[in-house]
């Protein structure tokens, strides 16, 4: 893959930062999790899981080809 889209990337990334401050939560200052928040952590786990592999993205197409010059400066 050379590309990621940003939307996947961003809620990916914002969904793991949940559940490790959750996690940090219970292990370093003892908070007890209601039911409540576990069932929603569990849908948000769910729902991004749903995104990633459910979810086919691919980046925009022209039809025009890019030309690029080579980095040594020959061309």
């Amino acid at each position: 893959m050379t590309w990621l889209p940003v939307g996947v990337t961003y809620t990916s990334f914002a969904e793991i930062c949940m559940i490790a401050t959750s996690i940090v939560g219970v292990i370093k200052f003892n908070q007890v999790q209601s039911t409540a928040t576990t069932i929603g952590l569990f849908f948000i786990i769910a729902s991004v899981v749903m995104v990633n592999l459910l979810c086919q993205t691919s980046p925009k197409k022209t039809d025009e080809a890019v030309e690029t010059t080579p980095r040594d400066g020959s061309a």
